[in-house]
């Protein structure tokens, strides 16, 4: 024990190691203090999708979860939520992230956010608890997040997002008239 203590140890190094990881985490800079929901709800969707792609790619779960807000005047606010059923999808990420920032936010400016997950565990070892009640509805979502996710890998992520996550196109009051349509049927351009 006191050789290793001094750094001084002769076993092989496993780069394949499936404790390799004791946190993941990402966090953003956003190019301007907000207090906007709709952007920190942005910026939060999209940490959660880069984690959710890491976890998946080292094909593990997680349990704990932490959130970092780091406000205007650089006052930093880290929350952290361990869990019973484990973390592997971007939906679970972003909804419990969103529940902690909703517990600590005081509606000021914010300046970073910052998602990590820890306390991982294999996906094959890791268990949900199924709940009498909702057990059905759990696996009616499963071919569904599987077909998200084939196609975020085939097309690139974020092929498939919620609507809300768009930005809303300016709406045209007057439609634009070429001189092609001019002379176009009107109900064909419904």
């Amino acid at each position: 024990m006191h050789e290793r203590a001094n750094g001084q140890d002769d076993r092989a190094v496993d780069p394949e190691a499936e404790d390799r990881y004791k946190t993941i985490g990402h966090s953003t800079t956003l190019p301007e203090d907000t207090a906007s929901f709709a952007v920190i709800r942005r910026t939060l969707d999209k940490l959660a999708g880069q984690l959710a792609d890491k976890i998946k790619r080292e094909q593990v779960a997680s349990y704990q979860l932490t959130i970092m807000i780091r406000y205007h005047d650089w006052k930093t606010v880290t929350r952290n939520l361990t869990v019973n059923q484990p973390i592997d999808s971007k939906k679970q990420i972003l909804e419990n992230a969103l529940a902690l920032f909703h517990a600590q936010w005081n509606g000021a400016q914010v300046r970073l956010l910052g998602i990590t997950l820890g306390s991982f565990k294999p996906l094959g070892e890791s268990t949900k608890q199924l709940d009498i009640f909702s057990y059905e509805e759990d696996a009616k979502h499963e071919p569904i997040a599987q077909l998200i996710s084939a196609i975020d890998e085939k097309f690139g992520e974020g092929t498939i997002r919620p609507a809300s996550l768009l930005k809303r196109a300016k709406k045209r009051k007057r439609p634009i008239i070429t001189r092609s349509m001019e002379r176009a049927d009107p109900r064909d351009l419904d």
